[in-house]
């Protein structure tokens, strides 16, 4: 049976935005500006970001841009068909930190929504998956055995990055047992509280990154709580970055930092250099002195909109290549190609 790392809803007066999105605010007005300037000449597309979300599907109602999907649900109900509560919350969260990621759908069953999450349209850039199961090596399941090599070669395969999410069960149930979460590759994201804390649930469960899942106002203007939430802000901050690196690159012919800054940023050690450069503290400290526990990912620090006295757009570029480099210095690029970055 899977899990959604989705703890209790809980009914209370609606706080403020949350603070961690709103502060990129500036950012995402500054990328959505540069990415509208890109000169199009017809041969070449506008730079663009895949995300997919393999859940329970999404309400198109609730949607704005771009999405498509498909359905491999026993039910033969299409994507957007039903309540799909779980898989439009996770959308939101991943339109919610990149409004322009193109998003990709699936509705599980396991094996079949990842390959079409791959093939589909070239493949997506980012997966993300806010639910778990148990793995049992005794008892396997030809369809999880088969998905757990799909992973293997996703991330393999390095064109595509995997966000998994904390079952959030507590200390008897280890992270690690269960999928996809506990698979090679796959980058593991614990829910943490608005001031950067690993929540309770999880104190004792290896994570990678910490990022907010908790006190998050949904759809209903509900308080909801639970790591699929940091999940998918996770996936939607990875697809932002990979944007901004795109735009970039449009920006920029004749220059390879940001060609190089994808290569990266597409395999799980680059991605997660990456995130690190964006979590200011150890998660020693989040943690509270335990060494298991992700870094909290505070992306303002970095993703900064220029300063209003650089209006010119050459100015605005120049903005731009500061923080890809600061996001892939050469310590991170050296780390992920030793032997030098591969001709594409």
């Amino acid at each position: 049976m899977a899990t959604t790392g989705l703890g209790p809803t809980l009914l209370s007066n609606t706080p403020k935005r949350e603070e961690w999105i709103e502060e990129l605010k500036a950012y995402k007005q500054f990328i959505n500006y540069l990415g509208n300037a890109i000169p199009m000449n017809g041969e070449e597309p506008p730079p663009m970001v895949k995300v997919a979300i393999l859940d329970d599907g999404a309400r198109l109602a609730d949607l704005n841009g771009v999405q498509h999907g498909w359905s491999f649900c026993a039910d033969n109900q299409k994507y957007f068909v039903g309540p799909c509560k779980h898989g439009t919350e996770m959308a939101v969260c991943v339109r919610d930190i990149c409004p322009v990621s193109e998003l990709c759908i699936v509705r599980l069953d396991d094996s079949q929504a990842l390959r079409w999450a791959l093939d589909n349209n070239k493949g997506a850039d980012v997966i993300s998956m806010s639910w778990t199961y148990e793995m049992c090596p005794g008892n396997r399941d030809p369809d999880k055995d088969e998905f757990e090599k799909l992973v293997k070669e996703a991330v393999g395969s390095q064109k595509v990055i995997l966000f998994g999410s904390l079952p959030d069960l507590g200390p008897t149930n280890v992270a690690s047992s269960r999928s996809p979460v506990g698979l090679n590759g796959v980058i593991k994201i614990s829910s943490s509280t608005r001031a950067g804390s690993v929540v309770e649930d999880n104190i004792h469960q290896f994570s990678d990154f910490l990022l907010p899942g908790h006190d998050i106002v949904n759809l209903q203007s509900e308080l909801v709580r639970g790591s699929s939430f940091a999940t998918a802000y996770a996936a939607g901050l990875a697809a932002l970055i990979l944007y901004s690196f795109r735009v970039l690159d449009a920006m920029l012919e004749d220059d390879n930092i940001a060609r190089t800054a994808l290569r990266v940023a597409k395999t799980p050690i680059g991605m997660k250099g990456i995130f690190d450069n964006l979590a200011p503290e150890t998660g020693r400290a989040a943690g509270g002195g335990n060494s298991n526990i992700g870094r909290f990912v505070q992306p303002s620090g970095v993703l900064r909109a220029p300063p209003a006295a650089l209006s010119a757009l050459d100015k605005k570029v120049s903005h731009l290549r500061n923080i890809v480099n600061n996001l892939v210095p050469e310590n991170l690029i050296r780390r992920v190609f030793p032997g030098g970055v591969p001709e594409d």
